[in-house]
């Protein structure tokens, strides 16, 4: 049996890097906070891997060929696009892609009905290199990308988020006794992006959401913040489902971290980690 060592669930807002000045003194030290603590989480854990779990921005696919949930494999995974780098300024991330495991998940989602896409030619785009760059920045650890969808229509239920994220639990149970495997993903709260309803938030969403992370409750957020609830807060809220998908792989247990900070210039910060080992 594997080693599920650590878990953190995050921000992914490019906004951080490319309107870094924008935000206040204060909220710029906050938010460094948040990000050294779960840096610590992953750092104190000893991963020798990690699963990292994002949603594609229409970087790798779109509307026509758009995969729930996909693999990624080959032997480097590299970011950010072109348009990152250069316009939004966001830190480059480079590793190693753990093939062998990303295969060993393949085949237990036949086993378990969960039918993953695979691909071998892909980028990471800010959803995997945020993350990863606050989380691991020496980019020395291999890993295993996992792409959902969360923008073309129909989405895959909240439940099914929760039940992929159960199979990446079972994936780890079945390695090898001294691999150990830390689990990152980047969600949203309510957020709209360039939609009607962009630089506004839904404050009760928010709330709520924020409220059922620190319990913990597993079915309460399943229930209570459904696709459809996310979809009515923001085209983008639906990012919220890859947190479903965490619950999948620590199962009952509450966060040991829950941060959040709304910093005007960029948005909501959430930060969410659970010290497995």
């Amino acid at each position: 049996m594997g080693n599920l060592v650590a878990a953190v669930a995050m921000t992914h807002n490019p906004r951080i890097f490319w309107n870094g000045p924008s935000a206040d003194d204060e909220s710029r030290r906050a938010v460094a906070a948040i990000f050294g603590e779960l840096r610590r989480v992953i750092g104190e854990a000893r991963p020798d891997r990690l699963i990292v779990v994002a949603n594609d921005h229409f970087d790798n696919f779109f509307l026509d060929n758009m995969p729930q949930f996909c693999v990624g494999l080959g032997t480097r995974a590299a970011g950010p696009f072109w348009y990152e780098s250069e316009v939004m300024h966001l830190p480059a991330y480079s590793a190693d892609v753990d093939a062998g495991l990303g295969d060993h998940l393949l085949d237990l989602g036949t086993r378990r009905g969960i039918d993953f896409s695979q691909t071998s030619e892909y980028g990471l785009d800010h959803a995997f290199c945020v993350p990863l760059s606050v989380v691991r920045p020496e980019q020395d650890l291999p890993i295993v990308p996992v792409f959902t969808n969360v923008f073309a229509y129909p989405l895959a239920t909240e439940r099914r988020f929760f039940e992929v994220g159960q199979t990446i639990r079972e994936l780890i149970r079945e390695r090898p006794r001294d691999e150990r495997i830390a689990v990152v993903t980047s969600f949203n709260l309510s957020v709209d992006v360039g939609g009607p309803r962009m630089g506004k938030r839904d404050d009760e969403l928010d709330r709520l959401a924020l409220d059922l992370i620190a319990k913990g409750d597993v079915e309460q957020i399943l229930g209570t913040l459904p696709v459809a609830r996310l979809i009515e807060s923001g085209n983008s809220t639906a990012e919220f489902l890859n947190y479903d998908l965490m619950l999948g792989v620590v199962e009952d247990r509450p966060p040991d971290v829950v941060e959040y900070r709304l910093v005007p210039a960029w948005g909501g910060v959430p930060g969410v980690a659970w010290k497995v080992s």
